[in-house]
């Protein structure tokens, strides 16, 4: 949690003299950082790998659907011949169908949806 400090904190700590701009000074837990230090910079990328890793299995989710309809999949030869991407993306697809396994078994027993086939 990031927190903006008020003015006369700057005053009573001494930091009002040190800086130039003093709106820049955050408190991040138990420190005083500027808005450009690394400890926000390392916040935000936290979250921007979180936000990566849930675009990836959501792609993944998709992938396994239109498997699943359409009977089309992925050939990763045409991407890679090397073997340790081969199974890194057989893996990759597998996160994906167990995804779609688990939607599925939450959305069928659910009360909002019903099966037509």
């Amino acid at each position: 949690m990031v927190v903006r400090l008020p003015a006369p904190i700057y005053h009573s700590i001494g930091l009002l003299k040190s800086l130039h701009r003093p709106d820049q000074i955050y408190y991040h837990g138990t420190r005083l950082v500027k808005s450009t230090g690394y400890m926000l910079k390392q916040q935000f990328k936290l979250g921007r790998i979180t936000h990566y890793a849930f675009d990836a299995v959501l792609l993944s989710a998709f992938l396994a659907g239109v498997r699943r309809s359409t009977g089309l999949t992925l050939k990763p030869e045409t991407i890679s011949e090397s073997p340790t991407f081969t199974r890194w993306f057989e893996r990759y697809l597998w996160v994906g169908e167990t995804i779609m396994d688990q939607s599925v078994a939450v959305m069928g027993s659910s009360g909002y949806f019903e099966r037509k086939r």
